[in-house]
């Protein structure tokens, strides 16, 4: 629905008395009813943005079954080899979780010999 009301021409030229007098050029009368692009005021959906919708679609349509495609056969060469890599990860996060202990113990280490005061040696 539109936002404002706008005029026929037939409504500019029904009168409730006789017209009498000059031609009216219908150019003219239906101009003045005419909207301007200074005096809209309701911002309309700009159409044009619809034609940028079919490329899309075929993109998509397109590009669909490459990921699909891809997807799956990165989950099959990861469930082929999530055995020995699953193995690999939690010997390396084992691995990586002692090292960080003993280095947090040692820098615990160094910093209470380095506060001691030289009666408490």
């Amino acid at each position: 629905m539109c936002c404002r009301k706008r005029k026929s021409a037939e409504s500019i030229y029904t009168h409730k008395e006789v017209y009498e007098g000059k031609t009216v050029r219908l150019d003219q009368a239906m101009a003045q009813w005419q909207p301007t692009a200074t005096t809209t005021r309701c911002q309309h959906f700009p159409w044009w943005i619809l034609w940028f919708i079919w490329p899309a679609f075929f993109m998509f349509k397109w590009l669909l079954p490459l990921v699909i495609g891809s997807a799956a056969t990165t989950l099959q060469t990861l469930s082929a080899i999530s055995g020995p890599l699953l193995a690999l990860i939690l010997i390396g996060a084992g691995v990586t979780l002692l090292y960080r202990e003993r280095t947090r113990a040692s820098r615990e280490r160094s910093v209470s010999s380095y506060n001691a005061t030289p009666d408490e040696t």
